[in-house]
C-alpha cells in the first residue's frame, strides 16, 4: 500500500476510533450515574462500539489497541449478560482501559503499562481470558498520522455521582468527515468573494456618482445649447447665412439627443449592477453563514471530558460531587471549542479541589454530602456566556490579599484599598495560589493565570463572583466563532489596523494633560480607575512621532479577559465584519497581531 493510502486510511482509522472512545466513556458515565438497572439496548451498544474499535484496530494492523478493545468488549459482555456488577471501582478499570488506548492513538507511550491494565480488566473475569495472543509491547502509530494528542491521565479510584443528560446518537441526516483545513481554505475563498463584493459597490457608487455629474452636465448643456440656437438666429435673418449654421444646429440637436440617451443607459446600467451587486451580497452572505455554521459543533461534545475530569477528581479527593449542564445544545466553532476545553477543565478541578467540601464537613456546615457544580450555557446575539458554578466554600478575600501580599503581588497598602472585584483578579496572577501544600491536584500556582491566557486568545472575558460559605461562579464570554469578526477600522499614521468589537469598551478623545504615571507607567483616569495607556503604533513596533498626534487623536478603551487598556490611534474609520485570515509561518510569530483580512481596496 501507497504511503499516502495508509496515512489517509490511518487518519480515518484515528477519527473512527476517536469517536468510539467519545462514545464508551459517554455511555460509561451514564451507566454508573443511574440509580436503576442499565437498559438492554445501552449495554448491547456499549458492547457493539468496543466490537467496531476491535474490527477497525485490526484492519490498519493496530494490535495493542486490538487486544485493549477485545479486554474491554470481553468485560462489556459480562456486564450485560448479568455475570458482574457495574460499580465505581470496576468502572475505574474500564477508564482505564480506554484511556490506555487513547495513549496508544497519540503514540506517547513511555509511561503506559500495558500488561497491567489487560491484566487488571482480564481480573473483573476470572473464568475467561479476555486478552487474545499478541505482543504486549504497544504498537507505534504510522509516522504519518500527524501531530499527538495529550492523552488524559490514568486516575486513582474514588466516589462519584453525576447527573449525566442522556443524548440521541441515532443520525437523522447522511454525513461526511471533511478536515477543518479545507474549511479554512472554503471560508478564504469566500473573503475574496466577500471582496469582490465590496468592489462591486464601490463601482456602483462611482457609477452613482458619474450619473450624477452626467446629470449636471446635460442640465448645463440643454441651457448652453438653447441659448446658442436663440443668439444665431437672432443675429442671422438671411436664410443662405442659416444655411451655413444649419450644421452646427443639427450637430447640437443630435448631441442633446445622445445626451439623453446615455443618461437612461445610466440609469439602467447603475440599476442592474445596483441589483447584481445586491443578489452577489445575499449570495455571499449566505455562503459566508453556511461555512461558518459547519465549523460550528454543540457545546454537549466537549461534555464528555469535563464529566471525566470531575468524576476521576472527585474521586481522587474522597468527594461526593453531583455535576449537571443546562444549554449545552448551543453551538460554538470546533476552534473556540478547543481553546475553551483547557480553562473549563482548570475551573472544575479548582472548585472541586477548592470549592466543594468533604461530605462530612458539609454534613457539619449543614449542607447535603453531595455537593454541586453547575455548567450553564447562554447565547446573546455572537456571544455565549458559560457559567461555572458550585456551592462550596466560596472565596475568602482577606485570605487572597494575604497570600497576594506574600508573594509580591501587592503591597499591604494597595492591598487595604482593593474591591472585591480586584481581589478576585489577583487570582489569575501567574504563581498565585491559596494552597498552602502542593498537591497533584492543586497548589503550584498554575491555573487560572492559564484560564485567563485563553480567554485572552478567544478575545473573551471573566468574571469571578463569590459569597463564603456559598459558593463560587465563573461566568466566561466568548465569542461564537472566530473566523469572521466584527471589528472596528482604526489608522494610525498610513496604516489601518483592524480591533474586535467585542473587546472594546469604549472609545474617548486622548488629551495628553490627562496622562500621569503609576510606577513609571503612563495612565489614563476611567470611571476614577487608573488605566494603562499606550500608542497603538508604539506597540506594534510601528513607531510614531509625539508631535505628529492631533488634536482629535481618539483612546480606545480595550477589555481582555480581566484586563483593561487604552490605545492612542490617529481616527477610527469604519466598522465592519471581516474574515480573519491566519498569518503563515513565516509570520506567525510577530507580536500583538493575530491575523489578516482583505478590505476592498
Amino acid at each position: 500500500m501507497h504511503d499516502k493510502k495508509r496515512q489517509e486510511l490511518y487518519e480515518l482509522f484515528q477519527a473512527e476510533a476517536t469517536e468510539h472512545l467519545e462514545r464508551m466513556n459517554e455511555i460509561l458515565l451514564q451507566l454508573e450515574a443511574g440509580s436503576s438497572a442499565p437498559e438492554e439496548e445501552t449495554l448491547r451498544e456499549l458492547f457493539r462500539v468496543a466490537h467496531s474499535l476491535k474490527g477497525a484496530a485490526r484492519t490498519v494492523n493496530r494490535t495493542a489497541i486490538e487486544r485493549v478493545a477485545h479486554a474491554l468488549e470481553s468485560v462489556f459482555e459480562a456486564v450485560r449478560s448479568g455475570k458482574l456488577g457495574l460499580d465505581p471501582d470496576i468502572a475505574d478499570v474500564l477508564y482505564d482501559g480506554l484511556d490506555s488506548i487513547q495513549v496508544l492513538l497519540s503514540g506517547q507511550t513511555e509511561q503506559l503499562d500495558l500488561d497491567g491494565v489487560l491484566a487488571n480488566l482480564a481480573g473483573l473475569i476470572t473464568d475467561e481470558d479476555v486478552s487474545p495472543p499478541g505482543p504486549s509491547i504497544p504498537d507505534q502509530p504510522s509516522p504519518h498520522a500527524g501531530p499527538p494528542q495529550e492523552p488524559p491521565g490514568l486516575v486513582a479510584p474514588l466516589a462519584v455521582t453525576q447527573e449525566i443528560p442522556a443524548i440521541d446518537h441515532q443520525a437523522t441526516d447522511e454525513t461526511i468527515r471533511v478536515p477543518v483545513g479545507k474549511l479554512d481554505h472554503l471560508m478564504a475563498e469566500v473573503s475574496n468573494l466577500l471582496v469582490a463584493h465590496m468592489n462591486i459597490e464601490h463601482r456602483v457608487a462611482s457609477l452613482r456618482e458619474l450619473r450624477a455629474m452626467h446629470r449636471r452636465w446635460q442640465k448645463q448643456w440643454r441651457r448652453v445649447n438653447t441659448t446658442y440656437i436663440r443668439l444665431v438666429r437672432a443675429v442671422t435673418q438671411n436664410p443662405a447665412e442659416m444655411s451655413q449654421w444649419k450644421p452646427v444646429l443639427d450637430f447640437l440637436q443630435e448631441t442633446q439627443r445622445y445626451m439623453r440617451i446615455t443618461g437612461k443607459q445610466f440609469t439602467a446600467v447603475e440599476r442592474a449592477l445596483n441589483e447584481d451587486s445586491l443578489a452577489l451580497g445575499f449570495a455571499a452572505d449566505a455562503l459566508q453563514s453556511g461555512v461558518r455554521d459547519l465549523r460550528l459543533l454543540p457545546f454537549e461534545t466537549i461534555v464528555g471530558v469535563l464529566q471525566r475530569t470531575v468524576r476521576d477528581v472527585a474521586r481522587e479527593l474522597n468527594k461526593e460531587v453531583l455535576f449537571r449542564t443546562v444549554g449545552t445544545r448551543i453551538e460554538l466553532d470546533k476552534h473556540v471549542l478547543e481553546l475553551l476545553k483547557d480553562p473549563l477543565i482548570h475551573i472544575l478541578r479548582n472548585a472541586l479541589d477548592h470549592g466543594i467540601e468533604p461530605p462530612d464537613t458539609r454534613e457539619r456546615l449543614g449542607k447535603p454530602r453531595q455537593g454541586l457544580i453547575l455548567l450553564s450555557l447562554m447565547q446573546r446575539s455572537s456571544k455565549v456566556h458559560v457559567i461555572i458554578t458550585d456551592d462550596g466554600y466560596g472565596i475568602d478575600p482577606e485570605r487572597v490579599m494575604r497570600r497576594a501580599a506574600q508573594i509580591d503581588l501587592v503591597s499591604s497598602d494597595e492591598a487595604q484599598h482593593m474591591n472585591e472585584t480586584e481581589i478576585y483578579e489577583l487570582l489569575m496572577q501567574p504563581g498565585m495560589s491559596t494552597r498552602e501544600t502542593v498537591s497533584t491536584i492543586s497548589g503550584r500556582g498554575v491555573g487560572l493565570d492559564v484560564v485567563r491566557d485563553h480567554l485572552e486568545a478567544l478575545q473573551g472575558q471573566i468574571q469571578i463572583r463569590s459569597r463564603i460559605g456559598e459558593g463560587t461562579s465563573f461566568e466566561l464570554v466568548l465569542p461564537v466563532s472566530l473566523s469572521t469578526i466584527h471589528c472596528m477600522l482604526v489608522r494610525t499614521g498610513n496604516e489601518l489596523y483592524a480591533i474586535p468589537t467585542t473587546a472594546v469598551l469604549r472609545v474617548i478623545e486622548y488629551h495628553a494633560d490627562a496622562v500621569f504615571q503609576v510606577k513609571g507607567k503612563p495612565m489614563l483616569r476611567l470611571d476614577n480607575s487608573p488605566v494603562p495607556v499606550a500608542f497603538l503604533a508604539d506597540t506594534l513596533e510601528r513607531g510614531h512621532q509625539l508631535d505628529e498626534i492631533g488634536a482629535e487623536a481618539l483612546a480606545i478603551v480595550l477589555s481582555s479577559a480581566d484586563r483593561q487598556y487604552a490605545f492612542v490611534v490617529d481616527d477610527i474609520v469604519a466598522e465592519q465584519e471581516v474574515v480573519v485570515r491566519n498569518l503563515n509561518s513565516e509570520m506567525a510569530r510577530v507580536r500583538n497581531v493575530s491575523g489578516a483580512t482583505l478590505l476592498a481596496n
